[in-house]
């Protein structure tokens, strides 16, 4: 019995010796998260959903939930007309048409993982491959400056910084080679 009471007394000292311990935490000082994620800028505009729900669709890797966490990425984002002229070379009228296997190429061909704003951008091969393992060709034109990525895609919107990466908007959508 007395060691029954001895244990009963000194769970109740760690539990008040616990309780006592708490701090308030002051609220204000808290700090959230306000940026822009490369996931988030393709969710975010109209422009880009039809990109944004290959991405959904893409399985392996999860595209859209590794483009939302930390890392440093290009995404190099086709806008819509760019995928409905995609979807219509191949006579098919939406993304929900398309293979889960076919989503995931399109998104691995459209990201790097690693920061590219056009500044860093050679006039030739970038030095790090998609996430097809497959490297993507840049063509700078002289006379105009524009940017054309595997020559055919031309970036329209460069250089939209976010909080993990960089966003190139193309009108056109890349094929692996």
């Amino acid at each position: 019995m007395k060691k029954k009471s001895l244990a009963i007394y000194i769970c109740s000292l760690l539990m008040l010796g616990m309780s006592s311990c708490v701090e308030e935490l002051k609220t204000e000082n808290f700090y959230t998260f306000t940026g822009e994620t490369v996931a988030d800028y393709l969710e975010n505009r109209d422009s880009l959903s039809l990109f944004a729900e290959i991405l959904r669709k893409s399985e392996n890797p999860r595209m859209l939930e590794l483009l939302d966490a930390y890392g440093e990425y290009t995404c190099f984002a086709p806008h819509n007309d760019a995928i409905r002229a995609f979807l219509e070379a191949r006579g098919l009228i939406g993304v929900d048409q398309l293979e889960s296997s076919t989503c995931d190429t399109i998104a691995c061909t459209h990201v790097i993982k690693v920061e590219y704003p056009s500044i860093d951008m050679p006039d030739g091969v970038l030095s790090r491959p998609n996430m097809n393992d497959r490297y993507i060709q840049v063509y700078i034109d002289s006379l105009t400056g524009d940017f054309y990525i595997n020559r055919d895609s031309k970036i329209i919107v460069k250089d939209e910084e976010l909080e993990n990466g960089v966003v190139h908007v193309v009108d056109h959508v890349l094929m692996h080679s």
